[in-house]
């Protein structure tokens, strides 16, 4: 079967380009031909707008980074994205190309997830991971693990009654988190299923195996933090854990992100590190104190004892959802009482590692289902 995954734009984002080649990954173990389907933004107006942005910004000298900069600053993510998310269709920008497309390479299938793919705030166009651009067409179309990465209904009014119409064209849906199977029952009238996000369908041998492959070097720590937002309690958290433990503690993200402070220089203080070395920084860790939902994932995958700062403003669904699942709930943090935890408290990876197996299960029963 060949299939397309309609997903986020392959940015800077380990999560984001794990899960893009995870889905793919275990597609093609099934032995369909999985391609990443890629869109083009083409409006005038919003070219106009950036173009107008950029020109401000090159002004203020404040924030402003060139095409080719950004290549530079994303290379390692670039890499991964071209050996290892693979193949990838054209960015086309429009739906009239889009179809014309699917119809001249025989597309079956489209398959839109993972990730917030859901939330109109990190999207542009939800209607279109609705697949607006397939209706009327004659193709199988699947949600896997979709995410509104909030337990409200954050769509407005036009945006729910057409993503209503268009998601009732679906041969299968399922979410990422309980709260979305409500959320779809309850604004889109449609029944979805809950099913793991899809980096917890493989095992960590298949990380590993991207470690080796990739030269990666160890890590010089014992506590590895990996935080999204870094804010004055994510900062807290991380005093504390250095007094308390007398570990350790290092990151894999760069060691800057203000744009305003680059020069010709110091460019290399801006690079994302590339994603062998993020899985590392799991593989290596005594433990893991994060804010961010893959990061809690990789956790579990690499069995590695872990503490969870709940980001408000990406979504606490996600994260009481996916521990719901694995009987964690005792592993979020609640802002400002770092102090009451009991940093050294194990987890049973076995009873964890069974509700895996289990869940992988499920899981892969409704996308054979949905795509039979």
């Amino acid at each position: 079967m060949k299939i397309g995954i309609v997903t986020h734009p392959l940015g800077n984002n380990y999560g984001g380009l794990l899960q893009a080649y995870a889905l793919q990954e275990v597609l093609k173990r099934q032995g369909h031909d999985v391609w990443i389907f890629q869109k083009r933004t083409t409006s005038w107006m919003l070219v106009f707008l950036r173009s107008i942005r950029n020109a401000v910004y090159r002004l203020l000298r404040r924030f402003y980074v060139s095409q080719k900069d950004k290549r530079m600053l994303s290379r390692h993510m670039l890499y991964f994205s071209e050996k290892y998310v693979n193949p990838k269709t054209p960015k086309l920008g429009c739906d009239v190309l889009r179809r014309a497309y699917l119809r001249k390479n025989k597309f079956n299938t489209l398959i839109v997830g993972s990730d917030q793919v859901w939330r109109p705030m990190y999207v542009g166009n939800i209607e279109y991971y609705f697949l607006s651009f397939t209706k009327q067409f004659n193709i199988r179309k699947v949600a896997y693990a979709a995410s509104f990465g909030v337990d409200n209904w954050e769509f407005t009014q036009r945006q729910t009654d057409d993503c209503k119409s268009l998601i009732h064209d679906f041969n299968a849906v399922s979410v990422r988190e309980d709260t979305g199977i409500e959320l779809c029952k309850n604004y889109l009238d449609y029944p979805a299923s809950l099913v793991l996000d899809p980096t917890l369908l493989l095992d960590k041998e298949d990380f590993i195996k991207i470690i080796n492959n990739e030269g990666s070097t160890p890590c010089e720590g014992d506590i590895f933090y990996y935080f999204l937002d870094r804010t004055n309690d994510t900062n807290d958290m991380v005093s504390w854990f250095e007094k308390t433990t007398n570990l350790v503690l290092y990151t894999c993200m760069p060691r800057k992100t203000l744009y305003s402070d680059m020069n010709e220089h110091n460019k290399g203080e801006f690079v994302y590190p590339p994603v062998a070395q993020w899985l590392r920084s799991f593989y290596d860790a005594k433990m893991v104190l994060t804010d961010s939902f893959h990061g809690c994932v990789f956790s579990i995958i690499f069995n590695k004892p872990f503490w969870v700062i709940t980001n408000k403003k990406r979504g606490a669904a996600r994260f009481e959802s996916l521990l719901n699942i694995f009987r964690l709930q005792d592993r979020m943090i609640p802002l400002g009482k770092t102090e009451s935890i009991q940093w050294d408290k194990a987890i049973d990876w076995e009873s964890v590692n069974a509700i895996k197996k289990e869940w992988q299960k499920k899981s892969l029963d409704f996308l054979n289902t949905a795509l039979s």
